[in-house]
Order: C-alpha cells, then structure tokens, then sequence
C-alpha cells in the first residue's frame, strides 16, 4: 500500500563533517508545489493589477483622443473597456478598420455568435491583419 508519508526522492549531500540526509516525502512534495504555484499565481496577478493600473491611468487621455476623432484611441478603449466602450466599436467596422473588424469577430465568437464572428474575422484576414490571419489558421 502507498503512503503519502513514503519517500519520493532523497537528497544526500556530503560535507566535512558527515552526510546530511534530507527525504522529501510525496505529502511534503505536494506542500513545495502547491506553494511554487500559490507564489506564481501572486506574481501574475501582480502584473495584472499593473496593467489595470496602467490601463486606468491611460483611460481619461485616449477618452479625449478617441472623442476628437482618433480611431486608433476609440479601438484601445474598446479592447481595454469592452463593457464599457463597445459603442465606439460599430462606427470602427464601418470604416473598414481590419483591427477593429477582427477585435468585433473576437467578441461576437466570445459572446456565442461564433458563424457571425468568423466572418468578420475572415473579412479582417483577407485585409492581411496578421492575428487575423493566425485565428483563420488555428481557430483561436
């Protein structure tokens, strides 16, 4: 019968003094892990929360851009605040922007039309918007 208590792996190492014998158990390499991954999932939401940062810090200048007519401030806002700023998105697409034809397919795939947002993601593709052109290929 197993035990989580059983070695799994032993490390020897030899000093001047004597060996020094540390077991690592299979319940003990279990805690290592779960804590290796506890401090990786605190290092990327750190990061997270750096670009939600950043991205908020941005939000009232690219506002302004994207109110005086900047296309490229009204599709940042729309991929950064999609809730929020999906209205700026349909006059985009009518202007034939591949960026924002793609970025309308992703959503339109994501909200569950996935037929109407392939085409558009189809359409952006044959504009040659490279990630476009990867999602034709891969399907994401």
């Amino acid at each position: 019968m197993h035990s989580a208590n059983q070695p799994v792996f032993t490390i020897i190492s030899h000093l001047d003094n004597g060996e020094i014998r540390t077991v690592i158990t299979e319940k003990r390499s279990r805690n290592i892990l779960l804590a290796l991954l506890i401090l990786v999932l605190f290092l990327v939401g750190i990061k997270a929360l750096s670009i939600y940062e950043r991205n908020y810090q941005l939000r009232p200048q690219m506002t302004e851009l994207a109110d005086s007519g900047q296309d490229a401030a009204a599709l940042w806002l729309v991929q950064h605040f999609y809730a929020e700023e999906k209205g700026r998105l349909p006059a985009l697409v009518l202007k034939g922007l591949p960026e924002a034809i793609y970025t309308k397919g992703r959503m339109a795939v994501i909200e569950g039309d996935r037929a109407a947002g392939e085409a558009l993601i189809a359409q952006a593709a044959a504009q040659g918007f490279a990630p476009a052109i990867q999602y034709t290929k891969t399907g994401n």
